[in-house]
């Protein structure tokens, strides 16, 4: 018993110490891009699984755009076109612990996500259920 709480307590420490150099490189990545990594991480914290996905991508969006400039794409299409999933974690985020967007903007997100992966209109339209049966309540 006291062998496995030993290799417990190894393997937690080495999860912790793990989570702090990806935070480290993480916000690296963000000074780098020209924000500051505390008003960033504040706005779209690391310990939500969605909220995480979506800053990896718009990291990742920033850091293709700095490097090509590409204009015609924004951060909003270029994530909902590649990262459908994340997107949709993301509003399912959005509307159980921050609050309700437009109805207008779901419409939105619907046309970008959908549009270019069909594969997801199911996981949509459950997310689209959900999210209108609140607008109902409110």
């Amino acid at each position: 018993m006291a062998g496995t709480k030993v290799a417990l307590n190894r393997s937690q420490k080495m999860l912790s110490q793990l989570e702090k150099q990806d935070r480290k490189q993480i916000q690296k990545r963000i000074a780098r891009l020209g924000f500051l990594p505390d008003e960033v991480l504040a706005t779209l914290p690391l310990d939500k699984k969605a909220t995480r996905a979506r800053l990896l991508a718009f990291l990742e969006y920033e850091e293709i755009n700095q490097a090509y400039a590409c204009s015609h794409i924004t951060e909003i299409h270029y994530s909902c076109a590649f990262y459908p999933t994340v997107m949709i974690e993301y509003l399912h985020y959005l509307l159980d612990e921050v609050g309700l967007l437009p109805e207008e903007e779901l419409d939105i997100y619907r046309d970008l996500i959908v549009a270019t992966n069909p594969d997801v209109t199911e996981t949509f339209d459950q997310l689209e259920r959900k999210w209108r049966a609140c607008l109902a309540q409110v």
